[in-house]
């Protein structure tokens, strides 16, 4: 069995896409996954499943959640492995630890094209710091950098990377893969 961690798009955000936890892993356990946890009202659920195709997962998963919620949730899958390593990096070299910065990652289906890479790489700037590793963009916000978020908007990413995708703070990377990885250790 392979340990994922299900990223939903957009679900229990400003009143809208209103999904119960509870409901969220009926849903997952419904579909015959195993170990099924969720974490915090973002849409992160954790599950065991012995499908190797994580695209091919994915899309079960979104046909899935459309039947029974009535409306389209994007799904970004990641093994646990694959959170834990994420959880170590320091891509902006303890940038992180500046006075009111904020470190995202934002996730995508694909690795990003060179001309993606570029467009997010060059935004770089004294209020935002972009690294693209593999298939994440990592960003920090600086205190002030207000003016990052019309930049890296999931909407925006999404159209240039082709592909949905969807955002979380590093912080609850970390706590996802400290609180589900106790449990396999």
């Amino acid at each position: 069995m392979i340990r994922y961690v299900a990223l939903l798009r957009g679900i229990n955000v400003g009143g809208h896409k209103l999904v119960r936890m509870d409901a969220l892993r009926r849903i997952f356990e419904a579909a015959g996954f195993a170990q099924v946890e969720t974490y915090i009202q973002s849409g992160n659920v954790i599950f065991d499943s012995a499908e190797r195709d994580a695209r091919a997962l994915e899309q079960v998963i979104e046909a899935r959640l459309r039947e029974a919620l009535g409306f389209e949730v994007a799904v970004l899958l990641r093994t646990l492995r694959e959170v834990e390593a994420l959880a170590r990096r320091d891509p902006f070299g303890r940038g992180e630890t500046e006075d009111g910065a904020k470190v995202y990652v934002t996730f995508l289906r694909e690795k990003p094209g060179r001309e993606l890479r570029h467009a997010l790489t060059s935004q770089s700037g004294e209020e935002v710091d972009v690294r693209v590793e593999n298939r994440e963009v990592f960003v920090l916000i600086r205190r002030g950098g207000a003016a990052a978020d019309a930049v890296f908007s999931n909407n925006l990413l999404g159209k240039k990377s082709a592909g949905p995708t969807t955002t979380r703070n590093l912080t609850t990377i970390v706590k996802i893969a400290a609180r589900f990885s106790e449990r396999d250790a």
